[in-house]
């Protein structure tokens, strides 16, 4: 179940499953949806991409149990947030620190390593935010089927 709006904050609604629960988080496996083809927001959406994704959700009060099916909301303005984190910043972090490394150190080998030292660095600091990122990148559970 994939729907759109047509409002300024666009969601993106998957029906899924609750897999487990505890304390700190609840695990939604959102199923392959065939809608995911025909959506506008797919090339945003890594959802859209995979057959089973596993998706955490911070609790909200309201009783869930495993098996149960429930359907995730998140703003379509994530989508993008995420693809601008994962491949825009990182491929122009390459191409500029290639460029660069090339025109102080004028060599092939030097500006490669540094261009992918670079990158990596970008991705390290990166993985050592997840836990901010993760706040920023959430889905809610919009209702519950019974």
């Amino acid at each position: 179940m994939e729907t759109n709006t047509m409002e300024p904050n666009q969601t993106i609604e998957h029906e899924g499953i609750v897999v487990s629960i505890n304390d700190r988080k609840i695990v939604v496996r959102i199923m392959a949806q065939s809608a995911c083809s025909g959506c506008h927001a797919k090339g945003a959406c890594s959802a859209a991409d995979m057959q089973d994704k596993l998706i955490d959700i911070a609790p909200d009060g309201h009783d869930y149990h495993t098996g149960q099916r429930v359907v995730i909301s998140g703003h379509q303005s994530l989508g993008f947030k995420a693809v601008l984190y994962a491949y825009v910043i990182p491929s122009i972090l390459v191409i500029t620190s290639l460029i660069v490394a090339y025109a102080t150190t004028n060599s092939d080998m030097a500006s490669a390593i540094i261009s992918l030292a670079t990158v990596s660095v970008y991705y390290g600091v990166v993985y050592l935010l997840k836990d901010r990122l993760q706040k920023t990148f959430s889905f809610k559970i919009k209702n519950q089927f019974s």
